[in-house]
């Protein structure tokens, strides 16, 4: 009928209604006189018995509405299949331009083996013999005294020296005529200084920050102890909190040198500079600021630069910029490939004057107690760059003071690829992305019109595939701004700063950056996939995952609560009880993820029966039998009755079928794909045709020869009895 409008589909589409032909065919149907037998609610003619003719005609009336309710239900069948076969390809394509995008020239394993080689470098390798005669590495630390052994130990020999290649400290210099390729006499390619593994090379310098902290005021220390240690013999010290680290909290000043490559020329000079210090104040952005010279208090710091937060896995804790640092150049002097003999020789000098005068400041900077009471971290940064994986790996090696004591060592290795469109794969792989979020815009702009012709919007947008979908595009839109910001924010290697020794290359921001958006899209890529199973939902055969997961829904939020009560409730009895003596129950939040592995089986019985032989055993039974026994086998259940359930409404509804299904991917295919290409997608058109007359003969002779109407010997050329 003209002017009447067509229903909107969920997602967006336009579908005709089908109340009124379905309304018809039930009228239709109604009529009919199945057997020959007249229904009750049937008219009689008269009060009379229908005549034969009329029994005819009403049971062929019967018959023309049954077929036509059937033409007309697998019509709507085969139209609604379209459309979702339709919906389900152009999604099929975003997953296939979303996962190349994302791991096209970076699913290589030798990414994870220049991150472990590093980590194992730098965490791994153990103390001197002099300074420990056991077994120990940077994660074994656990005095300032500890920490200076592994900076003058493990850390020095690493980048300062050949320990993590041949062991060759000499630095042998090829021949000048053949460059960096090989040694005039033995042919070979010698280790050079400022790389480690032989493979991965420093950029930049090398800063040690300090993170400090001031004293609080006398009386706002006894304010906060109780009063039966007021008069204590002695003096309390109580510190701030390190929440923030600004200018504010140096305290006293400590004299940091830096070391002047143009001035001093041996290690002899840098101890005489060591001695009559020069003091430096700098700012977060490695400037001088206003009150160089002065005292703490009067130097004022304009901060543009930032750093994110390291957050200390053990404690929580979290560490920005440092507020006192002091930088070790740069291992790397010149290259090797120089011509002028004399140059190189004084190359190879100054390389090795250079580790000598590291050295030197770190003996100093013990001496001079750059980490004191003060002190509530330490930090080691640095990059590096491997010109085989094209990979720059940004390194922050932690030592944390906490409030308790002691020192608890961590560390941080970002493995990204930050430089980027200059090769061929980068270009095919921008081309992806660029089409990706073309995509991405198209499905956004179709959610924009469904929310705003939604009836009620709140409900549509809390739709689990709904909330699924936008979220997914929300992703993408932060990953990419993310990523973007990094790539702008990544330093030129070759701008002039770089050729100070002492520069420290500022990676940690934009590789920061791209890590995040990289977190990001790996987060993405599951619900990407998993959001297939929306667009597969009309096919009962794959609708029993969502269906289970909805049915069971208002039943798992109660288990949730349930399960929220035992957990916390046990969270913090094993918190209470175990919290000073187990490192698992440390806190409520440790104490909580324990306890959740305990629930898949990983849990250790034996520490809580060792340091409670009464409570631990009780405790740890109770929480099995309530957790494991109960509550798993409850959720066990819910997921169980809610899958049965929905497998027997599906039982009930009409199945697409496969048949059905593949003829629309078949038609959806050629009509919205190969037949619209330009040039060829005609003669394809005509082929399938071709090919499609020639299978429906087959068929038909197929189908005579198994009804019998074709001799077998005839087409044989046999007699007439059908032998040869």
């Amino acid at each position: 009928m003209a002017g009447k409008k067509k229903a909107k589909s969920p997602r967006g589409g336009e579908t005709q209604s089908r109340a009124p032909s379905l309304a018809k065919l039930r009228a239709l149907a109604n009529t009919r006189s199945v057997f020959g037998t007249h229904r009750d609610d049937a008219p009689a003619s008269g009060g009379s018995q229908m005549s034969s003719e009329q029994l005819g005609a009403a049971e062929l009336e019967a018959q023309m509405s049954l077929q036509d309710m059937q033409a007309e239900d697998e019509r709507l069948t085969k139209a609604r299949a379209r459309r979702e076969v339709r919906e389900m390809l152009v999604y099929l394509l975003f997953v296939a331009l979303f996962t190349f995008a994302q791991i096209f020239g970076r699913n290589d394993q030798m990414n994870f083996f220049l991150t472990d080689a590093i980590r194992v470098q730098f965490t791994q390798v153990e103390f001197a013999f002099a300074d420990a005669h056991v077994e120990k590495t940077f994660n074994d630390i656990a005095t300032v005294e500890e920490f200076w052994q592994w900076m003058q130990g493990p850390f020095y020999k690493a980048v300062y020296t050949a320990s993590t290649f041949d062991g060759d400290n000499a630095y042998p210099q090829p021949a000048p005529a053949l460059g960096l390729n090989a040694d005039e006499v033995t042919g070979a390619v010698p280790n050079r200084a400022g790389y480690m593994l032989g493979k991965t090379r420093f950029v930049g310098a090398v800063r040690v920050g300090s993170f400090r902290t001031d004293t609080e005021p006398a009386a706002a220390c006894l304010a906060s102890l109780p009063p039966q240690m007021h008069g204590f013999d002695g003096e309390w010290m109580c510190w701030e909190q390190a929440s923030q680290w600004d200018d504010r909290s140096f305290g006293s000043p400590t004299a940091f040198a830096r070391w002047d490559h143009a001035r001093e020329a041996d290690s002899q000079e840098v101890m005489r500079a060591m001695e009559e210090p020069v003091v430096e104040y700098k700012c977060v952005d490695d400037s001088p600021c206003a009150g160089a010279g002065g005292s703490a208090a009067q130097c004022s710091c304009t901060t543009t630069g930032w750093e994110p937060n390291y957050v200390v896995s053990t404690t929580a804790s979290a560490y920005g910029s440092p507020n006192a640092w002091v930088t070790l150049p740069n291992p790397i002097v010149q290259p090797s490939s120089i011509a002028d003999e004399a140059t190189r020789a004084a190359a190879a000098a100054e390389a090795h004057n250079r580790s000598v005068a590291v050295m030197d400041i770190l003996t100093q900077l013990r001496a001079r107690k750059f980490v004191d009471w003060k002190t509530r971290g330490v930090s080691v940064d640095f990059s590096m760059y491997n010109p085989s994986l094209d990979r720059v790996v940004v390194v922050r090696l932690m030592l944390e003071m906490p409030r308790a004591g002691g020192v608890i060592s961590s560390s941080r290795f970002l493995n990204v690829r930050a430089y980027q469109f200059f090769k061929t794969n980068d270009w095919v792989r921008l081309v992806g992305e660029l089409l990706m979020l073309c995509m991405t815009a198209g499905y956004t702009i179709t959610e924009v019109r469904n929310i705003y012709r939604a009836r009620s919007r709140l409900r549509y947008l809390t739709e689990t595939g709904n909330v699924s979908h936008i979220t997914n595009m929300l992703l993408i839109y932060v990953s990419t701004a993310l990523r973007t910001i990094g790539i702008a924010w990544l330093p030129n290697p070759t701008a002039a700063e770089f050729a100070d020794a002492f520069y420290f290359a500022p990676y940690r921001s934009p590789t920061w950056m791209m890590e995040v958006a990289n977190d990001i899209n790996a987060f993405n890529a599951l619900l990407t996939w998993l959001k297939v199973f929306k667009y597969l939902n009309f096919i009962p055969n794959f609708k029993i995952l969502l269906g289970t997961l909805s049915r069971a829904g208002d039943r798992v939020k109660s288990f949730v609560i349930i399960c929220a009560v035992v957990l916390f409730g046990s969270s913090q009895a094993y918190m209470m009880a175990f919290g000073t003596v187990l490192y698992e129950y440390r806190n409520l939040t440790q104490s909580f993820f324990s306890l959740l592995r305990a629930l898949l089986g990983d849990f250790d019985f034996e520490p809580l029966r060792v340091n409670s032989p009464l409570l631990g055993p009780v405790m740890f039974f109770l929480f099995i039998l309530l957790a494991v026994f109960v509550l798993l086998n409850m959720f066990i259940a819910i997921i169980s009755d809610a899958f049965y359930a929905t497998k027997e409404a599906l039982a009930e509804e009409a199945d697409i079928g496969l048949s059905v299904l593949g003829g629309e991917v078949r038609k959806v295919i050629l009509n919205d794909g190969l037949y619209r290409i330009p040039l060829v997608g005609s003669r394809i058109e005509r082929l399938a045709a071709h090919m499609h007359e020639a299978s429906k003969k087959a068929r038909t002779l197929a189908e005579q020869m198994r009804a019998g109407r074709i001799d077998m010997g005839a087409l044989r050329g046999g007699g007439d009895d059908g032998s040869d």
